[in-house]
């Protein structure tokens, strides 16, 4: 009897300590999976110069009226249409082709169209807002990659109009083959989730529908907007502040901005994907400037700061401190620049002592004429480019280097550079430049290779 508690003991014993370790490694590998998320993050906000991510920003919504939308039935196709080709349906016309090349973010609870019907047989209930997860996916990708005046409105619309809605199961899988032949995007259809992330590996942008799981509590579409290692970065078109919050969601996925961070395992585990849309975007470059190229910038800007004499301007592909003296009273950038680096939408300038980002449709060759008596500050030599301290290049740290978040000390560390790091440059702006981690200070590092 003795010998048979000892081995009851040791049993119970070996039991509490499977469970511990498992409680450990399960912990060690979220921390791990946390960290991950937020490096992802912290690269996206650097990427994209965002100085800071709202918290608050996302639409209100609720469980309850999560659990109330019209559940995606996910059908192939509508009968009636089933032979009709595009050139048969209704014909698109593409209205501003200047494009991100990646897709955008929309909700389908945006105020601006959740209450518009998206119904085919009359229902005042079916709307964008409860049944539009659909068109609103397909809008993020034309939005991004063909169209960029394309809402979810627009292609609700279409949707509807083409027998791509259904009578009460939400849109047809259809629609989405059908949007990139009238839009004309390279697409492909997957039919498992290995062969779908593949492809996102390779460079596409999926539409992907959900059954009941991590995004959804019937059906749902949803956009996978990109990748970075292990992490997915999604697209929710029914993202609203808490969603991820509840006991069967919670530490799944993490939420910044409008982006929804979810590592692949948990994708795999929790999102119970059933389809996969891909669409290819079109990454060749048409170059039309070439590097030191001397153009005029007349770009479209708002005042996101005044600083006295030099102010914080956003023209929509970052913000970024200039002279006051190449704004105009309409609130325009205008003057000199030099091109750096052209990549056809946009194209990367030089103008007195910074470098940012314009659109390729603001910039013109045909500079003005100025003389010694012109009153136009914004083109004549006192506002022309300087030579540039540092320029674009390979640099090698001379001492142990702060990594900042922004060019200057007020934005805070987030990892240090050893001495003797080598690293690569995407943009100067005065004595600072953007690396793959981040902002550091060229004074203490010397040129290793121009670009």
């Amino acid at each position: 009897m003795k010998k048979l508690k000892n081995n009851l003991f040791k049993i119970f014993l070996c039991l509490i300590i499977i469970i511990i370790t498992g409680l450990i490694i399960n912990t060690v590998h979220n921390n791990i999976e946390k960290n991950k998320i937020e490096n992802v993050i912290e690269e996206d906000i650097i990427e994209n110069n965002i100085e800071y991510i709202e918290e608050d920003t996302l639409t209100s919504g609720s469980e309850y009226d999560e659990n109330n939308l019209e559940v995606e039935g996910f059908e192939e196709s509508n009968p009636d249409i089933i032979s009709k080709s595009t050139k048969e349906t209704e014909e698109i016309s593409i209205g501003n082709s200047q494009v991100i090349n990646k897709p955008v973010y929309y909700s389908q609870i945006d105020n601006r169209w959740k209450n518009i019907l998206y119904t085919s047989v009359g229902n005042l209930n079916q709307t964008i807002g409860s049944s539009g997860c659909g068109p609103t996916s397909a809008a993020m990708i034309v939005a991004g990659l063909k169209d960029s005046s394309v809402t979810p409105e627009t292609m609700a619309k279409l949707f509807v109009n083409n027998g791509f809605r259904s009578a009460d199961n939400g849109t047809y899988f259809s629609a989405f083959k059908w949007t990139a032949s009238a839009y004309d995007i390279d697409y492909k259809q997957l039919y498992n989730v290995d062969d779908a992330l593949q492809e996102i590996k390779n460079g596409s942008y999926e539409i992907v529908s959900c059954s009941e799981g991590l995004f959804t509590t019937g059906g749902h579409y949803i956009v996978i907007s990109g990748i970075s290692g292990d992490i997915l970065k999604i697209y929710d078109p029914y993202l609203y502040a808490g969603k991820f919050n509840s006991s069967s969601r919670r530490g799944k996925v993490t939420v910044s901005g409008n982006t929804v961070y979810c590592s692949i395992s948990n994708f795999k585990k929790y999102a119970n994907s059933k389809g996969w849309f891909a669409y290819k975007p079109n990454n060749s470059i048409e170059q039309k400037y070439k590097q030191g190229q001397r153009v005029l910038v007349n770009e479209s800007i708002a005042i996101a700061y005044d600083g006295g004499t030099e102010v914080i301007v956003d023209n929509g592909l970052n913000q970024f401190w200039i002279n006051k003296s190449v704004v105009t009273s309409d609130n325009r950038l205008y003057g000199l620049a030099t091109v750096v680096w052209d990549e056809g939408q946009r194209v990367l300038v030089q103008m007195l002592d910074r470098q940012f980002w314009v659109h390729s449709s603001s910039l013109s060759t045909e500079i003005p004429q100025t003389n010694n008596n012109s009153s136009n500050e914004q083109t004549s030599p006192k506002t022309q480019p300087e030579t540039p301290k540092y320029v674009l290049g390979k640099y090698i740290t001379t001492t142990n280097l702060n990594v900042r978040r922004g060019p200057s000390t007020n934005y805070r560390v987030i990892k240090t550079y050893k001495k003797g790091t080598r690293f690569d440059t995407k943009e100067i702006r005065g004595d600072w430049a953007k690396t793959p981690s981040g902002w550091v200070n060229l004074n203490y590092c010397n040129l290793v290779k121009k670009y």
